[in-house]
C-alpha cells in the first residue's frame, strides 16, 4: 500500500480480521435463535407458531427439539406444545420429577405471595392421573384456579432414547384438544 505506514496497514488488517471473527461468532450464536422443529399437529388444528426455545436452555445435556404455540384467535383454542431430549443425569432428574407425583403436585400448588397492590391469588387445584400413549408414558394434568379462575389441561409424557429420554409437554384449554395434540406429537 503506497503512502500508508506499516503500522496503519497492520491495524487495518487486524481490524478486518477482528470484524470477521466477531461476525462468525455472532452467526454461530444466532443459530440458537433459529426456530426449532415443529411437532405434528392434528389436521385442522390451526397454524402453530414455532419458537426458538433452544436459545433459552442452559443445560448442556438438555436439548429443545421443538416448541410451538397457537392462540385462540388463530386456532380457536389456546395451546402450547414442546419436545425436549435429555441425557445422563439430567434425563434421570427429569424422569424422577415426573415420577414423583406428590412432589410435582406440591410444586404446582405452592401458594404465591400477594402482589404489592392486591390480594394473594387463590390456590390452584391440580388433579393428576397416569397416561400412556403408544410408547410414551407420563401424567395427565388438570389445573384450575388463579385470579381469573382459569382452567388448563396438560399431558407430560416420556419415552426412553439412547442415553436418555425424550419428553413431550402439551398444554391446552380443553382436555380433548390436549389429548389430540399429544397423540399427534407422539406419533412415531
Amino acid at each position: 500500500m503506497a503512502g500508508v505506514s506499516p503500522l496503519k496497514s497492520r491495524l487495518a488488517r487486524g481490524s478486518a480480521r477482528a470484524f470477521f471473527v466477531a461476525l462468525t461468532l455472532a452467526g454461530l450464536t444466532g443459530c440458537d435463535f433459529i426456530a426449532g422443529d415443529m411437532l405434528e399437529t392434528p389436521a385442522g388444528s390451526g397454524t402453530f407458531q414455532v419458537l426458538p426455545l433452544r436459545a433459552f436452555l442452559t443445560r448442556p445435556n438438555v436439548h429443545a427439539d421443538a416448541m410451538q404455540f397457537c392462540r385462540k384467535e388463530v386456532c380457536g383454542y389456546d395451546a402450547a406444545s414442546g419436545r425436549i431430549t435429555a441425557y445422563g443425569a439430567d434425563a434421570k432428574a427429569l424422569h424422577d420429577s415426573l415420577s414423583d407425583r406428590a412432589g410435582l403436585l406440591a410444586a404446582l400448588t405452592k401458594p404465591r405471595p400477594a402482589p404489592k397492590n392486591g390480594p394473594a391469588p387463590p390456590p390452584i387445584a391440580v388433579e393428576t392421573m397416569p397416561v400412556t400413549i403408544g410408547a410414551w408414558s407420563g401424567l395427565r394434568l388438570s389445573l384450575e384456579g388463579g385470579l381469573k379462575h382459569h382452567r388448563a389441561f396438560g399431558i407430560i409424557v416420556e419415552k426412553p432414547v439412547a442415553g436418555g429420554s425424550s419428553f413431550i409437554i402439551v398444554v391446552a384449554s380443553t382436555p380433548e384438544m390436549t389429548q389430540r395434540l399429544a397423540q399427534a406429537a407422539t406419533a412415531d
